[in-house]
């Protein structure tokens, strides 16, 4: 009984360190009356806090994106979609930062995907997970404001995608 005790603390632990140590982008949007997640498996950032000037940027690789179903991550793919042949990533780049509080900040980003960029204010904080910082935020954006979707299946899907970052530095 111990050693499955021990087990199971063990793989939680293991688990817990994983998601400090690994980045997770991810996103849900509705899709008629269930909820569509995926995440984006391949992201490359850098974030600057400590500077006289703090600054975050990064890119989200489109080709990554994974939903549980290989289809719809093809189609996905599409022109019509994300159009990762023309727009490989997602890009995010921080204009300012402004330290709210400990571990409380406020960013103004420029987020482009498809070519169609819009200025954004994200608030985020910053925690300490398994002896590393970890910058976590949560915010909404529109598919209309990118030009994502068309179609008969566009009109199923709704237009507010809510996006969750976990990025350990």
């Amino acid at each position: 009984m111990k050693g499955i005790l021990f087990g199971i603390m063990a793989l939680l632990f293991q688990f817990s360190v994983a998601q400090s140590e690994t980045p997770q982008v991810s996103f849900q949007v509705k899709k008629g009356f269930s909820t569509v997640k995926g995440t984006f498996e391949k992201v490359d950032y850098t974030i600057d806090l400590s500077s006289a000037t703090p600054s975050a940027q990064g890119k989200a690789e489109i080709r990554s994106i994974s939903t549980g179903n290989s289809r719809r991550d093809a189609h996905l793919q599409t022109e019509n979609w994300f159009f990762a042949e023309k727009y490989p990533t997602v890009d995010v780049r921080s204009q300012r930062i402004t330290k709210q509080s400990d571990g409380l900040y406020t960013g103004t980003f420029e987020i482009d995907i498809k070519g169609k960029k819009e200025v954004k204010e994200i608030t985020f904080e910053v925690v300490e997970e398994a002896g590393k910082k970890v910058l976590k935020a949560e915010f909404e954006l529109s598919l209309k404001t990118f030009q994502i979707g068309s179609g008969i299946l566009k009109s199923l899907i709704g237009d507010t995608v809510k996006v969750k970052v976990a990025l350990p530095f």
